[in-house]
């Protein structure tokens, strides 16, 4: 290797972590308590991880690793692909970097402040890496933020792509998934994800980023919501991670340790929760970015070993864990939404041409985070074709192209319903089959989500019509059609 190349690895690896916690943090530092790496696949909470604040914040000691590769949080998956996109930054090479998730990376619970949007995880180890990373080695970072509150990952399987002016190079694709999912769909929805992702051109490296949600407390109860900090680790993350080499970074190594055999939150610690007591806090993302830039100081470490020109091989195919018959993994799919991460004129860019034939006492409603967009920094926004009485008719038509399969063509049609406070119910059809209509009670729900459900399976390549009637009280959105593989059948799953 030559000289000048290692003496640049070695740069960015001593002073890369110092920079993140006195620049991005504002001298937040942590002090960690060595242990050995929990392996993907299972989940250990056999020690009692201690993760404290250090008061006095110029001690560069406070945000020293004690290990680079053993710090609580960091599960470490197959690394040849960062390898590879390493040794791509050092030849001077722009990275692009895509965030994938949900309300805690849109900005939820820091969205008060414009200064602490700034703060986000993602937001930290992008400025880390143009502020250490590309002053020694010219590689630049660009990132595309697609998070959207209450969307969990079958809606981003299906769309992401469309939210992306250059869908073909991605070069770390980071998913924020394991607070939007339901008991519906367990991890089945995040495999499908990262399938789309894994078998994406440019072969990113995918990460998972596990927040745990509702950490606060009850203003009823004054007790904490979600005490044992159950999130999608608990549901098989894990194995998904295991399955297809994903290195994940997670929260409840550092404020949820083992207390009678189970994860219990550590109310002791502050600044984890924001003061929404819903999301993380400020805090949290700034122990994700330390993961997230030590991760790459390590990994950096091995490059600098074993020669940074030395490409490195990975598996290009893997099976899939939850889902068996081909036709019900996600190819091709086509994708029509009304939801986005922005909430002013964005990238939008549908794969599923939709026209709207018909409609009576439906109109488009279009609503920014909260109904507030203006006083949010938030971009997120929450749309769609909206009836707040019985009797209320749309008529959608949809042109479906054929699946990608030399056996099987047909295709299933997925409708996106936004659950909101005072939540309707309705059924929906697709052509002339009413008899076979799926009826969606949209039960309300505070903050709201997006959730699929499959109206017809088999459906052959062409044009079609979706109808939608209400039949009650309360307001039903109908915020996209997505078309996917033949025998895709699902109802109520994010």
């Amino acid at each position: 290797m030559p000289k000048l190349l290692y003496i640049i690895l070695i740069i960015i690896s001593s002073i890369g972590v110092l920079w993140v916690f006195s620049v991005g943090l504002n001298g937040i530092g942590f002090s960690h308590r060595q242990r050995q790496d929990i392996p993907i696949g299972r989940r250990s909470r056999n020690d009692q991880i201690s993760l404290a604040s250090q008061s006095d914040t110029k001690n560069a000691e406070n945000y020293k690793d004690l290990e680079p590769g053993n710090t609580p949080g960091l599960h470490k998956g197959d690394p040849s692909k960062l390898r590879n996109i390493l040794v791509k930054a050092l030849r001077g090479e722009p990275i692009r970097v895509v965030i994938i998730g949900g309300s805690n990376s849109a900005g939820g619970g820091m969205d008060k402040d414009t200064h602490k949007m700034n703060k986000r995880y993602f937001r930290l180890f992008v400025d880390w890496w143009n502020n250490i990373v590309a002053a020694q080695t010219g590689s630049q970072m660009s990132e595309d933020l697609i998070a959207i509150g209450g969307t969990g990952s079958y809606f981003f399987a299906y769309c992401y792509d469309t939210f992306l002016a250059n869908p073909k190079q991605i070069d770390i694709a980071i998913v924020e998934a394991a607070v939007n999912y339901n008991t519906a769909g367990m991890a089945e929805p995040l495999e499908q994800l990262t399938r789309v992702l894994y078998n994406h051109p440019s072969q990113p490296a995918i990460w998972y980023v596990n927040f745990v949600s509702r950490l606060g407390k009850d203003p009823k109860t004054k007790k904490v919501m979600n005490p044992e900090c159950v999130n999608l680790e608990d549901f098989g993350l894990y194995d998904v991670a295991a399955q297809y080499g994903v290195t994940s970074f997670s929260m409840k190594d550092f404020v949820c340790p083992t207390v009678d055999g189970k994860p219990r939150f550590d109310e002791s610690q502050k600044g984890y929760v924001s003061t929404d007591q819903h999301h993380v806090g400020e805090k949290t993302h700034a122990q994700i970015a330390f993961l997230m830039t030590n991760y790459v100081k390590s990994v950096l470490d091995d490059v600098t070993k074993q020669g940074a020109n030395m490409a490195q091989s990975y598996p290009t195919k893997a099976l899939s864990l939850f889902v068996k018959e081909e036709t019900k993994l996600l190819v091709n799919p086509q994708c029509w939404s009304s939801i986005s991460p922005y909430s002013e004129t964005g990238i939008n860019k549908p794969t599923l041409s939709v026209k709207v034939l018909t409609k009576t006492r439906f109109k488009f409603y279009a609503n920014g985070y909260e109904g507030n967009p203006k006083q949010s920094p938030r971009k997120d926004r929450q749309s769609g074709w909206a009836n707040t009485a019985s009797g209320g008719r749309v008529v959608f038509q949809i042109n479906v192209k054929p699946w990608n399969s030399a056996t099987d063509k047909r295709r299933s049609v997925i409708a996106l319903i936004h659950n909101v406070y005072n939540g309707g119910d309705a059924k929906i059809w697709v052509d002339n089959s009413e008899s076979d209509a799926v009826n969606i009670v949209n039960k309300a729900q505070p903050g709201g989500s997006n959730e699929l459900y499959t109206i017809a399976d088999r459906v052959e390549p062409g044009i079609h019509t979706l109808s939608i009637v209400t039949k009650g009280k309360g307001m039903f959105i109908i915020s996209g059609i997505l078309v996917g593989p033949p025998e895709f059948s699902r109802r109520k799953v994010t």
